[in-house]
């Protein structure tokens, strides 16, 4: 009996022996997939980071623009003025006209006439293409702005996901 005792003490010592060498086997490979896990994260992390880089960089360049842009509706604003005053004084040169004044006035009121055709065809294109301008303007802000926050988002989550494993 003692001797089947022995027997059976050192079957449950090679099993138990068995099983912790199981078990650390376990463990490391757990270890070893987590660190895999975790450098994944990284990398999307950093590819993420390089990501929000270039759209910080885009959206400094968007703003230039944007800045060059107002700048030019400024200054079409001042032609737009300027030919409003051109049309006003053509308009009031006609209404002193008279009707009983030579061909050569005809001839100019003709010119005038024309020349207000022309300045009023450039006032309207003028103003629907700066009204165009600032709706793709408000429309592209508005785009970049959703575009930089979910790339916020993303990153504040991966940074996130990154710290939970590391605890792990």
């Amino acid at each position: 009996v003692n001797q089947e005792a022995k027997i059976e003490l050192i079957d449950l010592k090679a099993e138990n022996f068995e099983l912790r060498q199981q078990l650390e086997s376990s463990r490391a490979e757990e270890l070893r997939s987590q660190e895999a896990e975790v450098q994944g994260l990284a990398q999307e992390l950093q590819a993420s980071n390089e990501v929000s880089s270039v759209l910080r960089e885009q959206l400094f360049r968007t703003d230039e623009q944007l800045s060059r842009v107002q700048n030019q509706l400024t200054q079409a604003n001042q032609e737009i003025g300027a030919k409003d005053d051109a049309i006003k004084n053509l308009n009031s040169k006609l209404m002193a006209a008279s009707v009983n004044e030579s061909k050569e006035l005809k001839d100019q009121l003709y010119a005038s006439q024309t020349e207000i055709g022309h300045l009023s065809s450039q006032l309207q294109s003028a103003r629907k293409a700066q009204i165009e301008t600032a709706e793709d303007l408000v429309t592209f802000r508005a785009d970049s702005e959703r575009t930089q926050n979910s790339l916020k988002t993303t990153l504040e989550r991966q940074t996130k996901d990154l710290m939970n494993l590391e605890k792990q």
